[in-house]
């Protein structure tokens, strides 16, 4: 579970998050469209210099700008509400912790 939005969870994999105002992203806010996660993601993407200025895209997700960021995504989740009982009415997430447990199972 990630409130306000999947893309909070995408988000964790960049320390960038970690200064973002938590009211803001919990209104989640559109304008123009776009969700403010969607519009951080797709700044933050493009200023990744390998990533040859390609930003986010919900309909065309690149999951290998995010697959060698995972352990970082787990410790920014940490920084958040990651209890399910309380997720719901603050910013956060659990899939880290859904990740931590599958690697655990190897």
């Amino acid at each position: 579970m990630t409130n306000p939005c999947f893309e909070l969870w995408l988000l964790f994999h960049f320390d960038e998050v970690i200064s973002e105002d938590k009211k803001i992203l919990c209104l989640n806010e559109k304008m123009d469209g776009v969700r403010y996660t969607e519009r951080r993601l797709d700044e933050i993407l493009k200023s990744i210099p390998a990533n040859e200025n390609k930003g986010y895209s919900k309909d065309d997700l690149n999951f290998y700008d995010f697959i060698d960021r995972v352990d970082n995504a787990i410790a920014n989740e940490k920084l958040f509400c990651s209890d399910i009982r309380y997720i719901k009415n603050n910013v956060g997430s659990n899939i880290g912790s859904l990740i931590e447990k599958m690697k655990s199972n190897d």
